[in-house]
């Protein structure tokens, strides 16, 4: 079979992005707009979308025509800008999870997704539409929830998760204290929206969804680089840090080597 150079272009209102991608196939282009999409939505919080895609088979032969396809996501609830600061930040992040990710959208099944999967969907759902805070701080949490819990764990279940999640980000750069209390305090509104109640939520809690979708779009960046690690000798790891300054150590040893990126 022959092989193309396929001209992968997402547009908005003007072409935004395009990608020259030489495949045999334009089924195994279509991952590539995913994962572009994927790593752009994790290199900083907000719904980066497509409302068109065209796919060109050959810039070379004028009949070779143009498959199209929309995202259909064009609510956009939180934004950032690229700039020329990013250039290198944003080319290391790209290094670092693009491989990762393009083999997930690639290879996982959507009928089937494992826990990394199903977070990825829930915070992707979290940054668009026309949601209440209450149901994207619903979202946040239950991606964390699908990332650090066991699926036969009971009781306790809000400490653990911020226990576990400021953990990490705590060897991640963040501050830990503020991470678990802001996990404590979301998990509280995640229950009560989840189980009808209309209580109301504090004046603050914009900042709040921010800094829940921050802390679990770096944890995605992490989890997306530590290939081997599974999902429950993670939270293994995680939960002796707690325990043991010997665990600590190795737990920052691990997480030091990799790629992230925070912005404002």
């Amino acid at each position: 079979a022959t092989t193309e150079i396929y001209t992968l272009s997402l547009h908005d209102a003007l072409p935004i992005l395009e990608i020259n991608i030489r495949e045999r196939h334009i089924n195994r282009v279509q991952p590539y707009a995913d994962a572009v999409l994927t790593c752009l939505r994790l290199y900083g919080v907000g719904a980066c979308f497509y409302s068109r895609a065209e796919f060109n088979a050959s810039k070379f032969d004028p009949n070779s025509g143009i498959t199209s396809m929309t995202d259909g996501h064009q609510t956009v609830a939180f934004k950032y800008e690229l700039t020329e600061k990013d250039r290198v930040s944003s080319a290391e992040h790209f290094a670092a999870l693009f491989p990762a990710v393009l083999a997930r959208a690639s290879q996982t099944s959507k009928e089937h997704p494992d826990h990394i999967g199903i977070a990825l969907e829930r915070y992707s759902s979290a940054l668009r539409g026309p949601r209440t805070s209450q149901e994207r701080i619903m979202l946040g949490i239950t991606a964390l929830e699908a990332l650090l819990l066991k699926k036969d764990e009971e009781g306790g279940l809000s400490r653990r998760l911020a226990q576990r999640t400021a953990s990490a980000l705590r060897e991640l750069g963040g501050n830990g204290p503020r991470i678990y209390s802001d996990i404590l305090a979301a998990y509280t509104i995640r229950s009560h929206f989840v189980h009808g109640s209309a209580d109301k939520v504090p004046a603050n809690v914009n900042n709040l969804v921010q800094r829940v979708l921050e802390a679990t779009r770096v944890l995605f960046c992490a989890l997306l680089q530590l290939k081997s690690e599974e999902k429950e000798g993670l939270i293994s790891k995680l939960d002796s840090a707690l325990l043991s300054e010997t665990a600590q150590t190795r737990l920052k040893s691990t997480l030091h080597k990799l790629t992230l990126t925070y912005r404002k």
